[in-house]
């Protein structure tokens, strides 16, 4: 406590001599001292959400490892994860400007003596810390090497990622738990979207259609240690070079095969490399980075183990290698003290045969999805919460204003966040978010792993801040200044105002890329990891590049309202494809319905009015453009450009499966897509944007007890509600609302439960059977929204209006399908009779040709 409180009295002293406290609002510098290339998971989202920030200055230093030397050097490392590092003198050289130092581990002794904990605390700057993992492993030995640093007793700020971490340190450490901030971990939002890279396709590529198991050794081998490596690593390769149905990836830490050679036990790397040499289902990975090994693996075994505590939130199978002679886990663990464990070979092997006879891509045994579930914190926002908090409680110590966005859900005072409810209370998580998901992309995502070409340079590189969004005004001047400049041959795509990377324009992008067509391609999106088709380049919304770019495009290709500012320009052509065959009625027939004000319906005109082309796949669609949108230029009949994909068998079936495989659906299972519309009269909005409140759901118990253990049931948002009210239903429940495009959903399922959404025009073309979940048809069709049709009498499959006749149609599909054979077969004529799988080339040709 002492220690402390110099360290404080220190950081008094030093504000007061640089007058921190008077020089106005002035940016604060804030430091990390990157040291470990291991330790890159732990603060990379972090690094990414403090460089985004404009409130603070933020610096990366690189500062080489005397034991995680595998990789090269520290600054190579981050050049190649695009960051532009400063050498360490730097921070000496600029220590009066430095406020705050952000360390990766609390080990002095591997850091030169002017970079230690002890001597920056000295010198008034403030220290925080984000732990590489959860400290799991209980005994005297652990207790020496992770509890009451210097780190830990200087620390002004200390982020652990669950409270009984918080608990550990409060027993452990001698200046109590006051620096201790439980905002989750930043690793952890690596689990909620991994973004895998490279190595994830190359292993993925050897491993094949086989399961993969991952095999996380410890470095700590021999007595008092709790490393299996040399136990089971013998048994393991005899195990592998018998079968070849299983693929085995090993994963060692960064010292172990050292430590093996400081112990005389070299010979063991020897035979596992041999074996890896001569089996192509026993392979070694040493990437920095494990985030590739987890997206591959289907199961882990592991000793005690931090990267056993995130694979363990994935749900999928892990086995936990105990030894009796070793220090076993902390009571307070969360991840060893329910996943199975093993002490015999035996029990391994049994394990092993389990993960074999399974159908490669099951969620999870019961007891790790428990298990996974829950831990709490596990949202994706992790990173964004300690940037908050590190940020805003130096301005505020520093006398320095303090945005209005950072919320006061953690305090400089607090010392753990608050549930998940609570969370939802003040907005600052969606009400439908899990608290741990799956293979999906989450609601706030940092940006994008290495470069980007053409942006801006910050201490962070190329990727590390977002361009600001324009508003309105400067849009237009914007565009102005574009538009006295030539067109470029150019074609700018945007898919649901940057939000996804599929509907028409994807598939549009597609047919460009795969006809060589010579223009250069942009696809509009709202972050810089949003996926992004093939042949094009990124393109920040409403960014400065965005509206010069579409300014002097040659084709502005859209299916929602084009930018405000956008004026057409002689030479270039803007086409609109929509997103739908409507059943709703739309714009100017919404209103004969809902009537809307006259400044809405004239923004309509004016946005109808811009277009060149719109497309339609069919003369009901055509009619409605003409009267409901007062189009009066050219429209396009010749199908949709999205559904070449479920009208072709061929490609239906390729992105069926490439669909089920990330998604880890087994061939054999029953899918059922759930994918109802937005309901007008249900939106609220809020900080997060428009939200749709609570509505009658499908019920997910009694639909997955009643089918059966191959039913997997994907569970779609519209894009207006994002993820739908939590349900039940066990690991066979999957909420796809975050998967980039629904085509190909729609092509990996065999029956679609829907109520007025367009999806069912588009799955029609697959010929399977279609159930109406209509709970509130009289309301919707008369007082919301208003349908073209009476759906009664033309959709090709039944209407109901309760959960459990849903169930009992799934349970009964021969006795109904036939029935409507006949309707179903119109059905497809009548609003289908273009879609043959060339919709996408008949329009580039026709519009793109003259490039």
């Amino acid at each position: 406590m002492i220690e402390r409180l110099q360290g404080q009295r220190a950081i008094a002293m030093r504000d007061v001599r640089l007058g921190h406290g008077r020089r106005g609002d002035r940016r604060p510098v804030v430091v990390a001292l990157f040291q470990h290339i291991s330790y890159w998971a732990a603060v990379e989202r972090l690094y990414h959400a403090l460089a985004c920030r404009d409130d603070i200055e933020f610096v990366v230093v690189a500062l080489d490892s005397p034991v995680d030397v595998r990789s090269g050097s520290t600054a190579d490392f981050l050049v190649s994860q695009g960051v532009a590092p400063h050498d360490p003198a730097w921070l000496l050289e600029n220590v009066d400007d430095v406020d705050l130092v952000l360390l990766d581990n609390p080990y002095d002794e591997v850091r030169p003596y002017q970079y230690q904990a002890t001597q920056l605390a000295q010198q008034g700057i403030r220290l925080a810390a984000v732990p590489y993992g959860n400290n799991a492993i209980a005994g005297e030995l652990m207790e020496k090497l992770l509890w009451d640093l210097p780190l830990q007793r200087f620390a002004w700020r200390y982020y652990l990622p669950e409270r009984a971490q918080r608990g550990l340190f409060a027993r452990h450490c001698a200046t109590g738990d006051e620096p201790v901030r439980v905002l989750g971990s930043a690793k952890h939002d690596r689990i909620v979207d991994p973004r895998p890279g490279p190595v994830a396709k190359r292993l993925r590529m050897q491993a094949g259609s086989r399961p993969v198991v991952l095999y996380n050794p410890h470095f700590r081998v021999g007595a008092g240690g709790w490393s299996t490596f040399d136990r089971y690593i013998d048994p393991l390769l005899e195990h592998f070079s018998s079968r070849d149905d299983l693929v085995l990836v090993v994963r060692p830490h960064f010292r172990l095969f050292s430590t093996l050679i400081q112990l005389g036990a070299g010979v063991l790397e020897s035979r596992l490399r041999d074996a890896a040499a001569r089996q192509d289902n026993i392979i070694i990975d040493e990437a920095p980075d494990y985030v590739d090994a987890f997206a591959v693996a289907d199961a882990m075994i592991s000793d005690l183990s931090s990267l056993a505590n995130e694979f363990h939130l994935t749900g999928k199978p892990l086995l936990y290698l105990h030894r009796a002679d070793g220090p076993g886990p902390t009571a307070e663990d969360q991840c060893f003290q329910v996943v199975d464990r093993a002490g015999s070979w035996a029990e391994v092997e049994t394990f092993l045969s389990d993960v074999a006879s399974r159908s490669r891509g099951v969620v999870a045994t019961s007891k790790a999805r428990a298990g996974a579930a829950g831990r709490r914190l596990v949202d994706g926002l992790a990173s964004q919460r300690i940037a908050d908090d590190m940020a805003s409680s130096l301005r505020r110590e520093l006398g320095l204003a303090v945005r209005e966005s950072d919320t006061e859900l953690v305090t400089t005072s607090s010392t753990s966040l608050p549930a998940h409810a609570e969370l939802v209370a003040a907005g600052a998580v969606h009400p439908s978010r899990p608290v741990v998901t799956s293979r999906l992309r989450p609601h706030s995502v940092p940006p994008p792993r290495g470069p980007v070409p053409g942006r801006g340079t910050g201490h962070l590189g190329a990727t590390a801040r977002r361009e600001p969004v324009l508003t309105a005004r400067q849009a237009i001047v914007v565009q102005s200044a574009a538009r006295r400049r030539e067109l470029e041959d150019s074609v700018v795509l945007t898919s649901f105002k940057g939000k996804g990377a599929g509907c028409n324009p994807a598939a549009i992008a597609r047919e460009l890329e795969r006809s060589q067509h010579p223009s250069k391609r942009y696809w509009v999106v709202q972050d810089w990891d949003n996926p992004v088709p093939a042949g094009c380049q990124p393109l920040l919304l409403d960014s400065q590049e965005h509206h010069e770019r579409i300014a002097r495009a040659r084709f502005v290709v859209d299916n929602e309202t084009m930018p405000l500012a956008l004026e057409r320009r002689p030479g270039q052509l803007l086409l609109q494809t929509w997103h739908g065959t409507p059943l709703k009625k739309l714009r100017f027939d919404l209103h004969e319905v809902v009537p809307r004000s006259q400044s809405t319906l004239a923004s309509l005109q004016r946005d109808a009015e811009l277009w060149d082309v719109m497309l339609s796949p069919n003369p009901h669609t055509t009619e409605v453009l003409r009267r409901g949108f007062r189009f009066s230029g050219r429209i396009l009949e010749s199908g949709y450009p999205r559904n070449d994909v479920l009208a072709d068998p061929g490609l239906r079936r390729q992105h069926g499966a490439a669909a089920r495989a990330a998604l880890g659906i087994s061939g054999h299972s029953q899918v059922v897509l759930y994918a109802p519309t937005w309901r007008d009269d249900a939106m609220l909005s809020g900080r997060s944007g428009r939200q749709q409140v609570a509505q009658p759901s499908l019920d997910m118990d009694g639909l997955t007890s009643a089918l059966g253990p191959d039913l997997v049931v994907l569970v779609r948002g519209h894009r207006f509600v994002g993820h739908l009210p939590e349900s039940s239903g066990g690991p066979r429940v999957l909420d796809v609302s975050d998967y980039p495009d629904m085509a190909d959903l729609l092509a990996a399922a065999d029956v679609l439960v829907t109520d007025y959404s367009s999806s069912f025009f588009d799955f029609a073309l697959t010929g399977r059977p279609m159930i109406f979940y209509a709970y509130d048809l009289d309301k919707y069709r008369d007082q919301v929204r208003g349908h073209y049709f009476p759906m009664e009498e033309v959709v090709p499959g039944p209407l109901v209006a309760r959960p459990e006749e849903v169930t009992e149609l799934l349970l009964d599909l021969p006795s109904w399908t036939p029935h409507f054979t006949d309707r179903y077969r119109t059905f497809v004529e009548d609003f289908a009779p273009w879609d043959d799988g060339g919709a996408s080339r008949r329009v580039v040709e026709a519009l793109f040709a003259d490039s």
